[in-house]
């Protein structure tokens, strides 16, 4: 009985080391692959500060990994567009700009491999009448205040 008790503990041992080594060399495949470059977001958070005049922001700092990105959200105040945008410390913007982006947009900062902090910075410039044409079967307008009343729909 014993002989049998021997074996069966043998072979139970044979089949727990089995699996640990099959784990094992799983883990270091997927290590390696992390290490390979698949695994991006690495790192404690970084902070990027949105800085900028007459344009809101749904946060004023927002957190963003290495290798990672994250979404927000501006908004020209009535009357200008978003001009520029740029950050520092090679931290990119997904953001687009223009006389047509007076209203709020998402924006996506993303930073490939810094491991320092950022700011970004966003321009904005006033709408003149010169950037506005305004014309439909209703409405034809010949002065800035009228385009700009129909542009953020403003009605008498």
């Amino acid at each position: 009985m014993k002989k049998i008790l021997k074996k069966i503990n043998i072979k139970y041992f044979l089949v727990i080391l089995s699996l640990f080594l099959l784990s094992t060399a799983y883990a270091a495949i997927n290590v390696q692959e992390k290490i390979s470059g698949t695994a991006k977001i690495t790192g404690d958070p970084k902070t990027v500060t949105l800085t900028g005049n007459n344009i809101a922001f749904s946060s004023n700092t927002v957190q963003v990994l290495v290798g990672g990105e994250t979404a927000f959200q501006v908004t020209p105040d009535t009357g200008y567009y978003l001009s520029g945008a740029s950050c520092t410390n090679s931290y990119t913007l997904t953001v687009t700009t223009g006389v047509e982006k007076y209203d709020v947009q998402n924006v996506v900062v993303k930073n490939a491999s810094s491991t320092q902090n950022s700011t970004c910075t966003f321009t904005t410039e006033r709408i003149t009448a010169s950037m506005l044409t305004y014309s439909n079967s209703a409405t034809t307008c010949t002065t800035a205040q009228c385009a700009l009343d129909e542009l953020f729909g403003i009605y008498d």
